[in-house]
């Protein structure tokens, strides 16, 4: 099967955009074996020039989409709408808004939750989805920033005098991130002070706080906080200071 001329050509016409599509047409025998075959492998990275549009559509269909693809759709999305195809910048401009909507949605969902229960992992979930909107409004940077002031305002508004040590750090950890991504390193190591102060080897505040010196390069001050941090065996946190300790090294040695 060398072209895609070859695959028109076999049975019914049929050409799947995905490949859950291409197994289901083979179970009703409008397929041969080999489109599924070529569906299966015949990916291409969103990334890359000239844009699949069918691609991107499927993956706006999943209902989870991670950091960094959202990222890049949102970067496609901006420079398809500001390109000659008009009939690509409408796709562009649709996808965007219905990006955004989705987000949007979630976290009036998030909110309602959290007046109805509130709790500090709903508190987190909210931030989160704040932080996702903020992601989705990548174009637009006046208002990704204000989503992220949402954000950290959904933190704040958290902390109650009911929350536990554990609630406590976790959302120091989840405000120092957002304060990084605001340009505020030293806010970020002020929400730290307190948390780090009663329990200095917790994993994930260590990973905080070096995050928030590297952002304010202070880089004596990160090599000390990833040589300081205790292995703690199973922590996911814990594994990943030890992989950030190990670069550290090879880079300044």
């Amino acid at each position: 099967m060398d072209t895609l001329a070859t695959i028109r050509s076999l049975r019914s016409g049929f050409v799947p955009r995905t490949q859950a599509q291409a197994f289901a047409a083979l179970k009703r025998g409008l397929v041969e074996e080999a489109v599924c075959v070529w569906r299966s492998v015949n990916v291409r990275p969103i990334l890359e020039e000239p844009w699949d549009l069918d691609e991107i559509e499927r993956l706006l269909a999943r209902e989870q989409l991670d950091e960094a693809t959202v990222l890049a759709l949102v970067r496609i999305f901006d420079r398809l709408s500001r390109g000659p195809d008009k009939e690509a910048a409408l796709f562009a401009a649709e996808s965007l808004n219905a990006l955004e909507l989705r987000y949007e949605r979630r976290v009036q969902r998030l909110r309602k939750a959290l007046k109805a229960r509130p709790s500090a992992q709903a508190t987190l979930q909210l931030a989160e989805a704040y932080r996702a909107l903020s992601l989705a409004c990548g174009s637009r940077p006046v208002l990704a920033r204000f989503y992220l002031g949402e954000a950290l305002a959904a933190l704040d508004g958290g902390k109650g005098g009911g929350m536990s040590e554990r609630d406590r750090r976790s959302i120091a950890v989840a405000a120092s991130g957002l304060l990084v991504e605001l340009g505020n390193p030293e806010g970020a190591l002020e929400r730290l002070a307190s948390p780090l102060a009663r329990t200095p080897s917790d994993p994930a505040l260590r990973l905080a706080e070096a995050r928030a010196r590297f952002a304010a390069r202070d880089f004596p001050a990160v090599a000390r906080v990833l040589e300081e941090a205790e292995p703690i065996p199973g922590d996911p946190d814990s594994d990943r200071l030890a992989v950030l300790r190990d670069c550290w090294r090879r880079v300044s040695h």
